[in-house]
């Protein structure tokens, strides 16, 4: 069934809100982007003057299999579409998703950006695929049952090649945090930087990373769905970005066969109550975290295969779930272990909170929330109790899948999250995986999908 969209609420307040920056900040395009399953941006770009009448209209026309496209362009066939002629969804910003992007090359264009959600043409409602709208619904329940905000960062791994083809890397070796090795790609991250922080983003950490051309990229915890919006924006700064200092970006899990290089996109998080109280941060137990922080944990883990699916989305992330990547293989926590699939922190109120290891650099932010947020929803409202800290070996440990068609499987099968996301976006994803990225066998295949988008 689809999610009610109450497209008039509020939405024409947007629209003349929209045209107004256009207008005072003389821009001269405005860039309609949604967020596809894959973390994938794909927009149309309308001219300043057609905005207020394209907005006024409910949005603008995308094809609904759009969401439905895998990083190479191909798309699941599902019945109800072929069936239906595969007609136009609308797309339409979300609120204060409004900013700028980069001057385009030599000629001046100022283009600014929404970020859109998609609704059937005929009816108010959100297409169920829709995973802004699923982020946005998870964190509502959140709020709604328990009165806790989210406060979150993605960090994110991607490889820096040169040429825009990704020809050769921009450094070889090891050499972590490296000063030396950082010069090769000091400016490139200071150009990334200015450009967030006119996004209105706030870049935190730049670095080189453990593995050959290997960068990360950290930014400042925001509130709700904010985190999955700056998460989007940073992934498609850094891709854009490469692509105008002529070098390639790469978010893809395991972007070489050669060199043991995977690229994460660990998620942190922590919640908050009304008077801005961390209710994961209790001083008075010997762990340091609340009963609330239990019952999140315990819910995140009794999920954690079915999450998969959607933290590690492609065929090729399973080549990082592997010894010696520092991607956790099983299920747990432990106090400050980056083997662990929960990396829990209590240095402070502040500095309390849960690090998600398994996320993938490929995966979609705003989909990386839901279900880390569905997930700890269920521990929440049934006051799951945790296994005790620690990492077990592996002969009693229960082991994270060893591939997507398995994640998969394990999602489909998961009831709770099932309820949770909906009958349409359930169906659609996993058809469409089945379909498109669990065919992938081997690593050639991965890099001819994966390497140009992801």
């Amino acid at each position: 069934m689809s999610e009610p969209f109450n497209f008039y609420e509020g939405c024409q307040e947007e629209v003349m809100r929209i045209v107004t920056q256009c207008k005072e900040n003389d821009v001269e395009f405005l860039r309609l982007t949604y967020c596809d399953t894959n973390g994938i941006g794909r927009c149309k770009l309308v001219s300043v003057g057609c905005v207020e009448g394209v907005l006024r209209g409910g949005g603008i026309g995308m094809c609904c299999v759009v969401p439905l496209f895998d990083a190479s362009s191909k798309v699941a066939l599902l019945p109800e579409n072929e069936d239906s002629g595969y007609p136009d969804c609308y797309v339409f910003p979300g609120k204060d998703t409004f900013h700028f992007v980069s001057l385009v090359w030599g000629w001046k264009a100022r283009i600014a950006q929404v970020i859109c959600s998609f609704h059937w043409r005929n009816s108010l409602n959100y297409q169920g695929i829709d995973s802004r709208h699923q982020c946005m619904k998870q964190l509502k329940a959140l709020q709604d049952e328990f009165g806790y905000e989210l406060f979150s960062a993605l960090e994110y791994e991607f490889v820096l090649l040169e040429g825009k083809q990704g020809d050769t890397r921009v450094f070889e070796g090891n050499d972590i945090c490296s000063n030396f090795v950082h010069k090769s790609v000091e400016l490139f991250h200071i150009e990334v930087h200015r450009r967030l922080a006119q996004a209105g983003i706030t870049g935190r950490t730049y670095q080189v990373e453990l593995g050959e051309a290997q960068n990360e990229i950290t930014l400042s915890p925001a509130f709700g769905v904010r985190a999955g919006d700056e998460g989007f924006i940073l992934r498609s700064c850094i891709k854009e970005t490469a692509w105008d200092y002529d070098k390639h970006a790469t978010f893809m899990s395991k972007p070489f066969d050669d060199k043991l290089v995977t690229n994460s996109g660990h998620f942190n998080h922590s919640l908050w109550d009304s008077d801005k109280n961390n209710v994961m941060y209790d001083p008075g137990t010997p762990s340091g975290f609340s009963q609330v922080a239990h019952w999140w944990a315990a819910g995140i883990m009794k999920h954690a295969r079915a999450l998969c699916a959607l933290v590690c989305p492609t065929a090729n992330c399973y080549r990082r779930i592997v010894p010696g990547s520092w991607a956790p293989r099983k299920i747990g926590w432990a106090l400050d272990r980056r083997d662990a699939f929960i990396r829990a922190k209590n240095d402070s109120k502040g500095g309390t909170y849960f690090e998600c290891r398994t996320p993938s650099g490929a995966a979609n932010p705003y989909l990386v929330i839901a279900g880390i947020v569905a997930a700890g929803l269920d521990g929440l409202r049934n006051k799951l109790e945790p296994a005790p800290m620690g990492v077990d070996d592996d002969a009693t440990a229960i082991l994270l899948p060893k591939s997507l068609s398995e994640a998969v499987d394990a999602f489909e099968q998961d009831l709770e999250l099932s309820d949770m996301f909906g009958e349409e976006f359930m169906r659609w994803y996993c058809e469409s995986k089945r379909q498109t990225d669990c065919k992938v066998n081997t690593f050639q295949e991965e890099k001819l999908k994966y390497w140009k988008l992801i």
